[in-house]
C-alpha cells in the first residue's frame, strides 16, 4: 500500500495525508464497515507518527459545494446529523492548519444553529412530504408512487439522519431508522395533513414490532457498560487447546448479543 511504497521509495517525504470521516470517530447506523475501514487507515497513520515519519487522517464531516450533498440536496444549508456542509475553502483553511500540528488524528465539521423548538401560534409546519422528497433528491412527485417506502427510493444512511431530524424538529416524532426506512410518501402526507399525527403514528409503528422483535429486545441494565470494567470479557467457559476467538463488540461497548453465540461455541471465547 501507500505506507510502505512511501517508506521504501520516498523516506523524506514531507506530508503523507489521508481522508477518514465523522462516522468512524463519532458512529453512525449502518456504517460498521466504513468506519471500520477509515480506523485501519487512522491506525497507519498513528503508527507513521509513532516511527517518526509524516501521518495525518483527517475526520471530515460532510463536505459542501461538490459531490453528493451538492447532487442530492442541492444547497450548502442543509443540515445533515446536527451539522452543515463544510465549505471548500473552508476545508483547505482547516488542512492548512492540521498540516502544521502534531497529531495524527483530527476531526473537522460544521456545527448547525440549533433552532427553538417553539413556534408562533398559527404559524404551519411546513410539507413535511416535500422535505423529505428535497431530502430524497425528488424533484418531481407526479409520478412517484405514494405507497413506496423511503427504502424503497433510495434512502441512505445519510438522508435517513436527515429525515429523522426533519420528524422530530417538525412533528416531536421520534423514530428508529428501521421504523424511518419503513414509512411511505402517502404516510408523510398523512402527517403533513392531520393534526396530532404524530402520536398516532408513534401508536402504529409501537404496535408492529413483532413478538420476535419484542423477544430480542435486551434489558438495559445488561447493556450498560462499566468503563471502569476489564477490557476482555470471557464469553464461555470452555477449556480446550484450541486458538480462541476474539469478538469485537458493537458501538455500544456491550458484549450481551455475543452470549447466545459463545454458548454453542466449542472453542475458548
Amino acid at each position: 500500500n501507500l505506507d510502505r511504497v512511501t517508506r521504501e521509495a520516498c523516506p523524506e517525504l514531507d506530508y503523507f495525508v489521508a481522508f477518514s470521516s465523522v462516522s468512524c470517530g463519532r458512529g453512525n447506523a449502518g456504517q460498521t464497515n466504513y468506519g471500520f475501514a477509515n480506523s485501519t487507515m487512522e491506525r497507519i497513520c498513528e503508527q507513521r507518527r509513532h516511527d517518526g515519519l509524516p501521518g495525518l487522517a483527517v475526520q471530515w464531516g460532510a463536505i459542501g459545494d461538490v459531490g453528493i450533498i451538492l447532487e442530492s440536496m442541492g444547497t450548502n444549508d442543509t443540515v445533515i446529523g446536527g451539522t452543515l456542509p463544510q465549505r471548500i475553502a473552508s476545508c483547505l483553511d482547516v488542512l492548512d492548519l492540521f498540516l502544521h500540528q502534531p497529531h495524527a488524528v483530527l476531526g473537522s465539521f460544521v456545527l448547525a444553529e440549533k433552532k427553538a423548538k417553539a413556534r408562533a401560534e398559527g404559524e404551519g409546519q411546513r410539507d413535511l412530504l416535500k422535505a423529505v422528497a428535497h431530502i430524497l433528491g425528488i424533484r418531481d412527485l407526479a409520478g412517484i408512487n405514494l405507497d413506496s417506502s423511503l427504502a424503497d427510493l433510495g434512502l441512505d444512511s445519510l438522508m435517513g439522519v436527515e429525515v429523522r431530524q426533519t420528524l422530530e424538529r417538525e412533528h416531536d416524532l421520534v423514530l428508529s431508522m428501521r421504523e424511518v426506512r419503513q414509512l411511505t410518501l402517502r404516510r408523510l402526507q398523512e402527517l403533513s395533513a392531520q393534526a396530532g399525527a404524530a402520536p398516532e403514528l408513534a401508536a402504529t409503528t409501537s404496535k408492529e414490532s413483532s413478538p420476535a422483535q419484542e423477544q430480542a429486545r435486551l434489558n438495559l441494565s445488561t447493556l450498560l457498560v462499566n468503563p471502569e470494567g476489564p477490557t476482555l470479557t470471557r464469553l464461555n467457559s470452555v477449556q480446550n487447546s484450541e486458538r480462541p476467538l476474539f469478538l469485537v463488540h458493537p458501538i455500544e461497548g456491550s458484549t450481551t448479543v455475543f452470549h447466545s453465540l459463545a454458548a454453542k461455541l466449542s472453542i475458548p471465547t
